[in-house]
C-alpha cells in the first residue's frame, strides 16, 4: 500500500563532538540530541467514495539520541594533510523516545536505527575532502498493516564532500604594537 502523500519531518538538534588521535588514526565521537516534528495527514471519505487528504501539520513530536564513532586512517601519509588518501569507517546507533503523556503508544524498541559505513577518501587541500563508500542502515519500523515491529535492512552508496575552514583566527584578538 503506497500512501499518496509524504509525512515530512523537521528536525532541530544539538551535538557534542570530541576528536582525538590514537597513533595514525583520527577518531571522532559525536553525541547528538534531536527534537523531531513529523507531519500527519488524515484521510476522510465522503458518501460517494471520494477520499480527501488533509494536512494536520507537524503535530507528532519525538526525541532521538544518536551516538557515532568514526575513524579516518591515512594511507599514504602519517597524518591527514593535503593529497592524502584515507580509509574512513563509522558506526552510529540512534534511539528514539517520546513522552508517554503525548505518545502513549510509542515503543522504543520499534524506533531503533543503526548505520555503519566503510569507504575511502581523499584530503584535497587542508579544508576540503571527499569520501565515497558503502552505507548499511538497519531500522525497526511498524506499519498499520504489520502485526508488530519489523526490521528493515538498507544498503547503498554514500558520497560526501566536506568543507571545514579554520575559523579560529576570527576570534583571536589583534595584538597592539
Amino acid at each position: 500500500y503506497k500512501k499518496p502523500y509524504a509525512n515530512d519531518e523537521c528536525r532541530v538538534y544539538s551535538q557534542l563532538i570530541y576528536k582525538h588521535h590514537v597513533g595514525r588514526v583520527h577518531l571522532q565521537h559525536r553525541l547528538r540530541y534531536e527534537w523531531r516534528f513529523t507531519q500527519q495527514h488524515t484521510a476522510t471519505t465522503d458518501s460517494l467514495g471520494n477520499t480527501t487528504i488533509a494536512d494536520d501539520g507537524f503535530i507528532n513530536y519525538k526525541n532521538r539520541i544518536r551516538y557515532r564513532i568514526s575513524a579516518n586512517i591515512p594511507i599514504n601519509n602519517k597524518t591527514l594533510e593535503p593529497k592524502t588518501w584515507y580509509i574512513r569507517v563509522w558506526d552510529e546507533l540512534a534511539v528514539a523516545f517520546a513522552d508517554p503523556r503525548v505518545s502513549p503508544t510509542f515503543k522504543v524498541e520499534e524506533n531503533l536505527q543503526h548505520r555503519a559505513f566503510i569507504g575511502a577518501g581523499y584530503q584535497i587541500i587542508k579544508p576540503i575532502s571527499i569520501t565515497l563508500g558503502f552505507l548499511y542502515q538497519m531500522q525497526t519500523r511498524t506499519t498499520s498493516y504489520s502485526l508488530g515491529p519489523y526490521v528493515e535492512h538498507n544498503f547503498g552508496t554514500y558520497l560526501s564532500f566536506n568543507f571545514s575552514p579554520d575559523l579560529s583566527n576570527i576570534f583571536k584578538k589583534k595584538k597592539k604594537e
